[in-house]
């Protein structure tokens, strides 16, 4: 019995395709979008499942033709370069490039379960950044608020049914301070305005903190103002019930807290009052049986002046103990050590504040929060750098147009960026903690028109 050789063809190439591994053949993965290293497969018309940390390789195909007699010899396949699945949504995947090239949305994706290249898949792939998709960050956007927010915070609120909400507490420029509560459904996102405080005439609101040491606890709203009958800065003492602030007592310092690691401090200051602005040293503030007070042991740093834009942790977690984050006169973050002649600073300026109070011929700016926050062991730091507008003394007179949130990395002692997301407008303070069973920031937008959108973003997924 005779059988003819195209029929040979097709059993050999049925018993190679029953031998090899079922992830080689990919028909119906494709390209639709790179960035960089980060790569999006549309998965749509793919009969398999994709894995995180499955491997693919990018694949072009090239007629083969023997250039003295024209034969079309058949097709070959060279590699472009290989991944590895980083994420996977419900049509699509996006994944990690080994080498930053090219790829086209005609080359071939192809997975495989392990790495072929020789080189292990710590050293393949520990260098690369992680493939970030930024649209997915932002988690909320509220409608237009009247008037520009100049500190924010988180809070409790109250509920008809007898149960806590959480919800934000706003201070804005005209020195109203707001509540509201976070309604996201899937047809809209909008703060729900709940209790709305003036903090009267004839005073400048600088910042606004929560103080709260527990759930059975009572919450203090700690408002640091300056009062232009009086000539001072002083912090007023809210409690806050029922959803309403009832003024307790007020203090002779400034208060500003600091976020390190899921970790609340809050600092005082003393401004000392003569003709030009001058601070006191910087101390923790305690709160004792609804009194507040500092420390008396205060703080002794060099390069820490102001109780505005610093932090203190230990970022290179070692016996030499912790660095403080100080905002320098040149809008840099400083990293510096106990030894005065060590420090490092950031590349980008952060500190450039719309916050900003007049004393006699001086123009003193409170910074913006610089929160740290960790994920897998690795410390990051948060920053808000606002771009001035051109043609005017922007400085001077404070005129930002945007902005633009930064996730900055610690790395072998030294900053170094690790992603940002534009903001649509500038900022005058911003906070990290947890919200909508997320780990975010929340800022406060100025958009052009003057009024306010309150934005909730996951630094997480922006690392």
């Amino acid at each position: 019995m005779t059988i003819h050789r195209n029929y040979i063809k097709i059993i050999i190439s049925l018993v190679i395709t029953l031998l090899l591994p079922i992830s080689a053949f990919s028909e119906g993965l494709s390209i639709v979008k790179q960035s960089g290293t980060r790569v999006y497969i549309d998965t749509t018309e793919f009969k398999g499942e994709v894995s995180r940390n499955e491997y693919f390789e990018v694949l072009e195909e090239e007629t083969l033709i023997n250039k003295k007699t024209g034969k079309n010899l058949g097709i070959i396949e060279n590699q472009i370069v290989d991944g590895k699945v980083v994420e996977v949504k419900k049509n699509y995947f996006i994944g990690r490039l080994r080498k930053d090239v090219e790829v086209k949305e005609d080359y071939i994706v192809r997975l495989f379960d392990e790495p072929k290249t020789e080189i292990s898949n710590e050293e393949v792939f520990a260098a690369a950044p992680a493939v970030i998709n930024k649209e997915d960050a932002l988690i909320f956007k509220s409608q237009p608020l009247k008037g520009k927010m100049i500190d924010i915070d988180f809070i409790s609120i109250n509920t008809e049914k007898g149960k806590t909400k959480k919800g934000v507490i706003a201070l804005f420029e005209n020195g109203d301070i707001a509540t509201y509560t976070i309604k996201q459904t899937a047809e809209e996102q909008v703060l729900e305005p709940v209790y709305t405080y003036g903090i009267g005439n004839f005073k400048q609101p600088i910042s606004l903190e929560v103080f709260n040491k527990g759930e059975k606890a009572p919450t203090y709203v700690l408002v640091t103002v300056y009062d232009k009958t009086k000539h001072k800065v002083k912090t007023e003492i809210y409690n806050y019930m029922n959803n309403k602030l009832d003024k307790e007592d007020e203090v002779k310092f400034m208060v500003r807290s600091t976020y390190a690691k899921g970790k609340k401090t809050y600092y005082g200051q003393s401004v000392l009052y003569y003709d030009k602005f001058r601070v006191g040293p910087i101390a923790e503030v305690y709160e004792k049986n609804g009194k507040f007070k500092l420390k008396s042991e205060p703080i002794v740093w060099h390069k820490l002046d102001l109780v505005y834009g610093f932090n203190k942790t230990d970022l290179d977690k070692d016996e030499a103990g912790p660095e403080f984050l100080i905002t320098t006169d040149n809008f840099r973050i400083r990293a510096q050590y106990e030894d005065k002649k060590i420090y490092v600073e950031s590349l980008r300026g952060f500190g450039r504040t719309p916050n900003r109070l007049k004393w006699g011929q001086e123009i003193i700016g409170f910074y913006s929060n610089i929160p740290i926050v960790e994920k897998q062991g690795r410390s990051y730091v948060l920053g808000t750098a606002n771009k001035v507008k051109r043609g005017l003394l922007t400085e001077k007179f404070s005129r930002y147009k945007n902005s633009k949130l930064y996730i900055v990395g610690w790395e072998d002692s030294n900053f170094k960026e690790r992603n940002n997301l534009e903001l649509g407008g500038y900022v005058y303070n911003f906070r990290a903690g947890e919200i909508l069973g997320n780990k975010v920031v929340l800022i406060p937008v100025i958009m052009p028109t003057g009024k306010t959108k309150v934005k909730i973003i996951s630094y997480e997924k922006l690392i």
